[in-house]
């Protein structure tokens, strides 16, 4: 069997509604402080009840409203910048050595929801339909 060479993790970074990084984050998890409340970046229908662990956008150290990348893409750069700075790292520094990222959400989908949501903005839609097949 051939074997693998050892990988090295150096650094990490998080952000979610927990903190904008992965300190405040670990430190809400094991606290068990919970701060869900009501969507705010679309229209919900009258009566929808259901909290969500929203971002804030303060937490967002680049792109700001009305930035032309999508939401998902500058969260996953700020946890990558926290990552990189974690690790001692800058990207020129990733240049000549072979680089892996991994990374995690518990909303996979997100890149084609916002997309999905800003539709549903714009034309006033109060409901989704089913989806037949995923």
């Amino acid at each position: 069997m051939k074997r693998m060479p050892l990988v090295a993790v150096v650094g990490m970074g998080c952000i979610c509604a927990a903190g904008a990084t992965i300190d405040p984050c670990m430190e809400s998890l094991f606290s068990g402080h919970r701060n869900p409340q009501l969507p705010s970046r679309f229209a919900i229908p009258k009566g929808f009840t259901y909290p969500v662990f929203e971002v804030p956008d303060t937490f967002i150290r680049s792109g700001g409203p009305g930035s032309a990348t999508q939401r998902t893409s500058l969260l996953a750069q700020c946890a990558s910048e926290e990552a990189l700075a974690d690790a001692g790292l800058t990207t020129d520094d990733l240049a000549t050595v072979k680089t892996g990222i991994c990374m995690g959400t518990n909303v996979g989908g997100s890149l084609g929801n916002e997309t999905l949501f800003a539709d549903m903005q714009q034309n006033d839609a109060t409901h989704i339909m089913p989806a037949d097949r995923f």
